[in-house]
């Protein structure tokens, strides 16, 4: 018994050494004198790991702990992380029949959790009404309108990849 009361003892006095005052992990460090046989300036400070922190970004990072600025999304709600039109089902850049048909296909069928479900365009969990109508709007689609559409509402310098509204 006094084992198990000593040993509880030894754990709670380690678990409050190594979380400061806001319950972050502290890490031991120590540098190495050269020429030394030993360790010295042994130091506590706080783990911090710099990263997105956005859980909406395309480059979230989940074990990052401060944000650290650098996080991107896609270049409109249209668009996913990868550049791809949400519509264009098939990878081939524009969005037109046969991405009606793999639509069509899915129609009616619900995505299980963690599933890449790409015809679910709505990201709702289904393939239903609500994609097929978000189809409907996109068809038709392809990147030279939406050059255009930049064209004519941002001013673009193409060469280094560079907008201003």
């Amino acid at each position: 018994m006094n084992k198990i009361i000593i040993t509880l003892a030894v754990v709670l006095v380690l678990a409050y050494l190594l979380l400061n005052k806001d319950n972050k992990l502290l890490a031991f460090t120590s540098t190495f004198n050269e020429g030394s046989d030993s360790d010295s300036d042994s130091d506590f400070e706080d783990v911090i790991k710099e990263g997105c922190t956005d859980i909406t970004a395309c480059n979230y990072d989940d074990t990052a702990t401060k944000d650290d600025g650098s996080c991107w999304f896609p270049e409109s709600a249209m668009h996913d992380c990868d550049g791809r039109h949400r519509s264009d089902l098939n990878f081939d850049g524009s969005v037109n029949t046969t991405d009606l048909l793999i639509l069509l296909g899915a129609f009616g069928t619900t995505c299980t959790e963690g599933e890449n479900c790409i015809p679910d365009i709505s990201n709702d969990g289904a393939v239903s009404t609500v994609d097929l109508l978000a189809f409907l709007n996109d068809f038709g689609y392809t990147p030279s309108q939406a050059q255009a559409w930049m064209e004519q509402n941002l001013n673009c310098d193409y060469s280094q990849n560079f907008c201003v509204v």
